[in-house]
């Protein structure tokens, strides 16, 4: 992750308005300077002011409206400008990045439709699947990146914080150690946890953002977990293994080297959540 992501994000109305005709111009300006406008607090002023953005293109259908509903859905995601300053930040910072970086980009789980209403982990993965979906067909490759990794995190919180209820997916904040032992517990099956969404988000990643990127390590990761898998479950299983195992402190384990002929029956690398 570079920081050219913030300044994609930034410049979008200049993006936008050099590529539109006219009418749609108009439309995806007004759009621009609504998204513009909303506070980034309270959480529930902020969904409901990012959610009225979209009204300003709801009949425009282009890369470039994508990209706008990909920024809308992320800023009502409760992904604010400083959680992008910290992710970018936390992915720049060397060991364990992914995780600190992900754990960054869970999205809230409030109801756009009606923010009073009781938030849950169900209701994120929706919100986090709409984004990934706009922010894919926008072509942006920093809006792709940025919406599958966002799609991955809510997935791996929500595997062991569905059950949190509205106290937490109103407005969640989530560590890198609390990251670090989801990621603990679903690599070595503890955990019943939704790798196929993972999975799903992972192969995204790999059709976008990595395309010939072979030597960024996060895409050498990704790629080794296609690798390994044929199903987007077995994908997102052998994804939470890339990132649990890349931290020094866990190389040793069993579940870190599946490939030895004495652990291939372990239960530890049979792994099926």
């Amino acid at each position: 992750m570079q920081v050219w992501i913030l300044a994609v994000l930034s410049s979008l109305l200049l993006l936008i308005t050099s590529c539109a005709g006219n009418e749609e111009q108009k439309k995806l300006g007004e759009a621009q300077a609504c998204l513009d406008k909303v506070p980034q607090s309270p959480v529930t002023t902020t969904v409901s002011e990012a959610i009225k953005c979209k009204s300003y293109i709801s009949d425009v259908d282009s890369p470039q409206a994508d990209a706008l509903r990909c920024s809308i859905y992320f800023l009502a995601g409760g992904i604010t400008t400083n959680k992008l300053v910290q992710a970018v930040k936390a992915i720049n910072d060397g060991q364990n990045s992914e995780a600190a970086f992900i754990s960054l980009l869970v999205f809230n789980g409030i109801t756009h439709s009606d923010v009073s209403a009781s938030a849950s982990g169900s209701t994120a993965t929706n919100n986090v699947l709409l984004a990934a979906n706009h922010c894919n067909a926008s072509g942006v490759k920093g809006l792709q990146y940025l919406g599958n990794f966002a799609q991955a995190g809510t997935a791996l919180v929500n595997s062991y914080k569905s059950a949190a209820g509205d106290s937490f997916w109103r407005d969640p904040v989530y560590n890198e150690s609390e990251m670090q032992a989801g990621l603990a517990a679903c690599a070595t099956g503890t955990q019943t946890c939704d790798a196929e969404s993972v999975g799903t988000a992972i192969i995204a990643l790999s059709d976008s953002y990595c395309l010939d990127k072979e030597d960024d390590e996060q895409c050498q990761q990704i790629e080794a977990a296609l690798a390994s898998g044929a199903t987007a479950k077995e994908i997102g299983n052998a994804y939470y293994d890339q990132l649990y195992c890349s931290d020094d402190a866990h190389k040793s384990e069993t579940v870190c080297n599946c490939d030895q002929p004495a652990n291939q029956n372990d239960p530890a690398c049979l792994n099926d959540n």
